[in-house]
């Protein structure tokens, strides 16, 4: 049978999470966000290359280039602020440790 400990780790009684004699909890979060900006990455360069190809599939129409360099610019912001948090949580969880 599976036991809640067997899940989120144990408490020690210096207050720290423990599984299999390392810090569990901030080993999954980092894992987590690890995770999430590889999938992140992923979508933003399948978002370029989709956009780099109808920025040249536009046949001069000035409206689809400028989605297209939109779609490069705000899939760019999004890699920012994506990486940008992360730093931002991983700061903190190295504060917490």
């Amino acid at each position: 049978m599976l036991k809640v400990a067997d899940i989120v780790g144990t408490i020690q009684p210096t207050g720290e999470f423990v599984r299999g004699g390392s810090s569990y909890v901030p080993t999954k979060i980092h894992d987590l966000i690890v995770f999430f900006i590889t999938v992140l990455v992923i979508a933003t360069v399948i978002m370029i290359i989709y956009n780099g190809l109808m920025f040249i599939t536009a046949g001069g129409d000035s409206n689809k280039v400028e989605k297209a360099t939109q779609g490069i610019v705000y899939a760019l912001i999004g890699l920012g602020i994506a990486l940008a948090a992360g730093l931002v949580v991983s700061y903190f969880a190295q504060i917490l440790k």
